[in-house]
């Protein structure tokens, strides 16, 4: 793997891993080549709670919504957020700095 300005300490889940359903790998690895991931994950749990139940309002039938999340301590995370509000960290890709 190429470790490129935007992939340096991301930690992806092995391939078997069942977090792998909840994302794009191979879109999500593009991206971080090509973009600063600092201009496009949603900051803090809060705001990730905002946009699904925004989500959810569009979306009557969906059941839950996964995001990634920077959170304040500076980890970056896959959360998959339920209709309630409840959450889930499913895998945390960037440890705190």
């Amino acid at each position: 793997m190429n470790l490129s300005h935007g992939l340096h300490g991301w930690k992806f889940p092995p391939i078997d891993h069942p977090t792998n359903e909840f994302f794009d790998r191979d879109a999500l690895l593009e991206r971080l080549e090509n973009e600063d991931w600092r201009d496009w994950v949603t900051r803090g749990l809060w705001r990730a709670k905002l946009h699904a139940e925004r989500f959810f309002d569009a979306e009557p039938a969906a059941r839950s919504m996964t995001v990634l999340v920077w959170r304040y301590n500076g980890e970056v995370q896959l959360i998959q957020i339920g209709r309630q509000g409840e959450h889930e960290v499913l895998w945390t890709f960037r440890q705190a700095d």
